[in-house]
């Protein structure tokens, strides 16, 4: 490194960069440097005192929850698209999660009709297989 590049070292002349520089001291142990408000290491008081919902900063609203699925791309652009299409014919006064929750309600309202489709679809993929192993039948 040539002489124009280097560094000054750092002024050490504050006693808490002394602490914190020198070998085998403990930079808090000097309780003067706390703020007021951090509690003494050791010392562990609860982030809430009331219980609140699964993840979150803040406890779930009345009624509501928050769930996380893992769902294919296709699926979430669809479902992306449904609400925007009804948010589009309600307008942008209506929340996301109202479409969203009515989208997902209307869905379940149909399981039946849903398993059947699925598993005739897996009947069919089961076939084929069956029909790739047993090529003569």
């Amino acid at each position: 490194m040539s002489k124009k590049n280097e560094l000054p070292p750092p002024d050490t002349s504050h006693t808490t960069m002394q602490r914190r520089l020198s070998v085998g001291s403990n930079p808090l142990s000097n309780t003067e440097t706390q703020a007021a408000h951090t509690p003494p290491i050791g010392q562990v008081y609860p982030a809430h005192t009331r219980p609140m919902g699964r993840r979150g900063t803040r406890p779930d609203a009345e009624g509501m929850t928050r769930q996380s699925y893992y769902i294919s791309r296709e699926a979430a652009d669809a479902l992306d698209a449904a609400v925007d299409t009804v948010r589009t014919a309600l307008g942008p006064e209506v929340p996301r999660h109202v479409a969203l929750s009515a989208i997902i309600a209307a869905g379940a309202a149909d399981a039946d009709r849903i398993a059947a489709e699925l598993a005739q679809a897996r009947a069919a993929a089961l076939a084929e297989q069956a029909a790739k192993l047993n090529p003569d039948t």
